[in-house]
């Protein structure tokens, strides 16, 4: 019905064709079949589409679960084809029943004189109680794990059923052993032990107390993933709540797309009676306008202004504040990042977004280029400082989920303290994205320690393809450096890439946007992130362009690199303006992105530059349509899938190549040869 719609409309427009077509000789007959061959055609798209979209869907919805289950021996219990014992177990120590909150049916629960040497015990689930000892008391009864030379444990409670596997999973057949016994009982070493407090005030406080106990048993025990039940239950939720957001999304499309058949018909309605509007009404339109302001500008827009880095300056404007004598101006003259208090992040509403872990290690960069912001806002001061790796890691530990994103402005920068701090994050089952220079991923080994860390997707500046071009942008870090061996190490370490390219440099001219996007797509660049130069206030740059007078506004609105607020050199603003549009929408079109995909050797990063990098760019629409419904959250296990590792082999293990290993065999990566060098 949507598509005969728009034809329908289409066709009530095409009458003056038709006529003339019919006119110069087409038979009646010719101009039926061509219709009928543009309906077929659209029809035969929409209903392909239709079905792969509905194909699509289902394989997103998560149809089924599995659980696993551990054989076992009854006493009194007589096993039939079929009808096998099988139980989930779990291994707790005294109290755990209680503190998570589990209830007592009947018997007793864990105590302190179950130890090691006492007789064996066990707690069943109301559940495994019902169908092993149907008509008899299970208080008393027997269970051995597996195998038969494993000794005989006694049951001595029954608890409530708890859904420990979902609200949708049935409740299965449940024990639970003392960790004092588990070693006889169970017989193997348990993994990870997770440690269960009941608090009265924050949870995340109880985090430094319970990780100091944990360093008093063992120091080198890592503590990680702490977060509150609140959040693990929410988890444990979140794929039924996926399911009924996809479903509601499909519904969405399926009532956007009757719309569209409606708004067909209706707009040749509209269309005939435009002689009826007027075209005052067509044309009005309000606009809302924000204007920036910088530094002096904003000083008779404020009662107090703050310059630089805030963490020590707002502390004393509070000070001030509650004195009743604040300053007018506050400028940043201490620069570090020792002994701040940690974040509040319980402030944070983590549904609302994709990425709410979102961190800062350090401040600014150690390199100062011409064009780059930093330079200003770091004036007076120092322009690159990191905090302690311990407190560092510390931030990191409070973080529940798996991602993180380092929004450092250089988080190699530092190359003893990226070090350590990928080392201590080891073990964290992390996976993290963040920004980097091409000479620190090219400088020494940091660039492994942080794939081992979890480093999945890397922010490089190459900015410009041209060496002089650098050397008169003040990014000598760039300058000898292999672009081609920056791809090849990042691509041998299954490191997305999102490379940054700016636009108007001196020596730029017009064939720089064709040799740019070539380059990037030829060289397997997931994303690229393109700009257009901007001389910000306070920067040599700036200086230089408004002493030679080509800043042509100082609108500052306009300073977002997007647009055009100079005089370039050998390009008109136009040109340039162009350039840039053109830039993105090439690169991002579905060939260049199939073919950047297909740089890299191995399949499965193939498939994920693809599926990131036109999830990123091709489906903005859609992404507004979760914004709005407030449901980012539930695509955050998709972007962890995404960024998960390129191959099977372990990042740690691969992180201990050096840089004359880049060339083994069989590493996953793509055959850079012939790629342009620079």
């Amino acid at each position: 019905m949507n598509v005969a719609n728009l034809l329908l409309a289409r066709a009530e427009g095409r009458h003056r064709e038709l006529a003339i077509r019919s006119a110069l000789g087409a038979s009646r007959g010719r101009l039926v079949r061509q219709l009928l061959t543009e309906g077929l055609l659209l029809a035969s798209l929409g209903g392909t589409a239709g079905l792969g979209l509905a194909w699509a869907g289902v394989r997103a919805l998560p149809l089924s679960d599995s659980i696993g289950d551990w054989d076992l021996d009854v006493d009194g219990f007589v096993e039939t084809p079929g009808n096998n014992a099988k139980g989930d177990w779990q291994v707790v120590s005294d109290g755990a029943i209680e503190t998570m909150g589990e209830r007592l049916a009947r018997g007793r629960t864990f105590t302190t004189a179950d130890t090691a040497d006492a007789q064996l015990v066990a707690l069943v689930n109301e559940t495994m109680a019902r169908r092993y000892w149907a008509g008899r008391d299970p208080i008393g009864g027997r269970i051995k794990m597996g195998s038969a030379t494993r000794p005989w444990i006694t049951v001595v409670g029954v608890v409530k059923d708890v859904r420990h596997n979902g609200m949708t999973a049935r409740v299965k057949e449940k024990f639970y052993v003392p960790f004092m016994q588990f070693h006889r009982s169970v017989g193997f070493a348990l993994p990870t032990l997770y440690v269960v407090a009941k608090t009265a005030g924050d949870p995340l406080a109880a985090a430094a107390p319970i990780e100091a106990v944990v360093r008093q048993i063992d120091p080198n025990l890592p503590v990680a993933n702490v977060r509150p039940m609140i959040e693990v239950v929410a988890e444990s939720i979140s794929t039924p709540r996926l399911t009924g957001f996809l479903l509601g999304l499909f519904a969405l499309v399926a009532l956007a797309l009757s719309a569209v058949g409606i708004y067909g018909v209706l707009s040749y309605v509209v269309s005939q009676r435009t002689h009826d509007t007027s075209p005052a009404d067509l044309a009005s339109r309000n606009y809302f306008v924000i204007q920036s302001i910088f530094r002096e500008e904003a000083a008779p827009h404020a009662d107090t202004i703050f310059l630089g880095p805030g963490e020590h300056t707002f502390r004393q404007f509070l000070s001030d504040f509650q004195a009743g004598r604040p300053l007018r101006r506050y400028v940043s003259t201490t620069r570090t990042l020792h002994d701040l208090p940690p974040v509040r992040r319980d402030l944070i509403q983590r549904r609302l977004y994709l990425v709410p872990n979102s961190i800062v290690v350090s401040r600014g960069c150690p390199h100062h280029c011409t064009f780059c912001y930093k330079d200003a806002f770091f004036s007076g001061g120092r322009s690159f400082y990191t905090q302690r790796v311990d407190a560092a890691l510390a931030e990191i530990a409070r973080l529940p989920g798996r991602h993180l994103y380092f929004l450092d402005d250089h988080l190699l920068g530092d190359p003893r303290f990226a070090r350590e701090l990928f080392r201590g994050m080891r073990g964290m089952k992390r996976v993290f994205q963040a920004a980097a220079t091409v000479d620190s991923i090219l400088r020494d080994d940091v660039i492994e320690e942080a794939a081992a860390a979890g480093l999945r997707s890397l922010f490089v500046g190459f900015e410009t393809l041209s060496p002089d071009t650098l050397a008169g942008a003040g990014k000598r870090q760039n300058l000898g450096r292999s672009y081609r061996d920056v791809v090849r190490r990042l691509d041998d370490l299954g490191v997305m890439i999102n490379g940054s390219f700016v636009f108007g440099l001196d020596s730029d001219d017009g064939d720089v946007f064709v040799r740019t996007v070539d380059w990037a797509v030829q060289s397997g660049i997931t994303t690229a992130t393109f700009h257009i130069l901007t001389p910000y206030p306070g920067t040599a740059m700036f200086a230089n362009m408004a002493a030679q007078g080509r800043v042509t506004t100082r609108d500052w609105d306009l300073y977002d690199t997007r647009h055009v607020v100079y005089r370039p050199s050998r390009l008109s603003a136009a040109e340039l303006e162009r350039g840039y549009d053109w830039s993105y929408r090439t690169f991002y079109r579905w060939d260049r992105i199939a073919r950047a995909a297909s740089a890299h050797a191995c399949a499965k990063h193939a498939l994920k530059h693809f599926f990131y990098s036109a999830g990123w760019k091709k489906f903005e629409r859609a992404w507004n349509l979760v914004i709005c419904a407030k449901q980012l959250s539930q695509m955050r296990p998709l972007l962890e899938a995404v960024l998960s590792p390129v191959n099977g082999s372990s990042q740690a293990d691969r992180s201990t190549a050096a840089r004359s290993t880049l060339d083994e065999p069989g590493r996953c990566r793509g055959d850079l040869a012939g790629r342009p060098q620079m």
